[in-house]
């Protein structure tokens, strides 16, 4: 027979708990506290739970779904099998993946004039292109290098340039002087009349 689910009777008050709590994402130590269960417990209440993040190493769930997840569970006939059927049908915890890439050791300083051409910087555009995903992944990768070491140049090479001022040439202001002063004699002459 499969243990059943230590805070079943508290349920209802560890729901109305965390809707009045300003806690947004909740982390594996914060479902301890709340539901007053051990380590394991607690990640397998995520596992439960649902839709669960993980941000720089940090599993969290989110005061939606674990409200959506109390919710469920404590309409149900049966709290417990509802838990287990909510783990049977989880989905897998996402598992970060550490990028390997390897550079030559003369790009480990990374500067804009250094970027290979695969990397253009326009002004409103980047683009990044690459014979294989390993070649795509090692250019994203020279990027964000760059941005780190040498911000300031890229920055200005995504501003749109100026807009050069028209300035009409000599011969088109020599014409413009030359009707003004027309217009001016023909006034004189209108006024003398």
């Amino acid at each position: 027979m499969a243990r059943t689910v230590s805070w079943r009777h508290r349920a209802g008050e560890i729901a109305e708990r965390v809707r009045h709590s300003v806690t947004e994402s909740w982390t594996r130590r914060d479902l301890e506290r709340v539901f007053a269960v051990q380590r394991v417990t607690a990640q397998s209440l995520m596992r439960a739970i649902g839709e669960v993040q993980n941000i720089g190493g940090t599993y969290l769930v989110s005061r939606a779904a674990l409200l959506r997840y109390l919710e469920a569970v404590d309409s149900a006939d049966d709290l417990t099998a509802a838990h287990r059927e909510r783990l049977l049908f989880a989905e897998p915890v996402p598992r970060p993946r550490s990028l390997k890439v390897d550079l030559p050791e003369d790009l480990h300083a990374v500067m804009l004039r250094d970027l290979p051409p695969e990397i253009q910087i326009e002004p409103g555009r980047i683009e990044i292109r690459g014979a294989d995903p390993a070649s795509l992944l090692q250019n994203l990768y020279l990027l964000v290098l760059a941005l780190e070491q040498d911000l300031g140049s890229i920055e200005a090479s995504l501003e749109a340039p100026p807009v050069p001022r028209q300035v009409p040439e000599v011969d088109e202001m020599q014409e413009m002087f030359e009707r003004l002063r027309l217009d001016e004699r023909s006034r004189r002459l209108d006024s003398c009349v």
